[in-house]
């Protein structure tokens, strides 16, 4: 999952500012199949432009995986972050979601899915979603809109709990904010059948 915003390109001294707020972030700690990071790349849309952001990847679960969780609910927490900008001034943000997945045969639920980012709160549902297939959150706050899709990674210990770790991407604009990044997290330990 890739997130991030065009933005002017960082003058030397941002990108110092950057790399010096990338080296203090805590993003996902208790996560064991996913690796993520940040990148700035020039975009064709000019070359005062670059796209930057944040990237997470790992070790998908198997719709077989979600299969045998039929019947199981698990919640996960974890943490965001993403590039964000307001008015011109440019930054990195930090935030934190929590969820709330029930699992069926082939579908499942994203019964609750909260995040708080950058002072933002949202909150959404994904219903009947197939096993393979990523998740889809929209909300709308005092006009910012904000869209999510994740899924599942890693492998448990017990064959019919639930996938350990959850990731994605997310996306918010309006007016003269936008901001762009990911999340990622762990499934805690009240879940139903957990493997921790």
């Amino acid at each position: 999952f890739v997130g991030g915003i065009v933005a002017e390109r960082p003058t030397s001294e941002q990108s110092i500012k950057t790399n010096a707020q990338i080296n203090s972030l805590r993003f996902c700690k208790r996560c064991r199949f996913l690796e993520w990071g940040y990148f700035s790349a020039p975009t064709s849309l000019g070359s005062a432009n670059s796209l930057m952001g944040f990237w997470v990847d790992g070790l998908s679960a198997t719709t077989a995986q979600l299969s045998r969780a039929a019947s199981k609910r698990a919640h996960y927490s974890g943490d965001m972050v993403g590039v964000v900008s307001n008015s011109g001034d440019r930054q990195i943000g930090q935030g934190q979601f929590h969820s709330m997945i029930k699992f069926n045969v082939s579908t499942y639920n994203v019964d609750r899915f909260s995040a708080r980012f950058d002072s933002n709160s949202f909150s959404g549902t994904s219903l009947n979603v197939a096993n393979g297939d990523e998740f889809e959150i929209v909300d709308t706050v005092n006009d910012l809109r904000f869209s999510a899709a994740g899924y599942f990674f890693g492998t448990t210990k017990l064959g019919s709990a639930p996938p350990p770790e959850l990731a994605g991407q997310f996306s918010i604009q309006g007016g003269s904010y936008k901001a762009g990044g990911v999340f990622a997290g762990a499934m805690s330990n009240d879940s139903e059948a957990s493997d921790r």
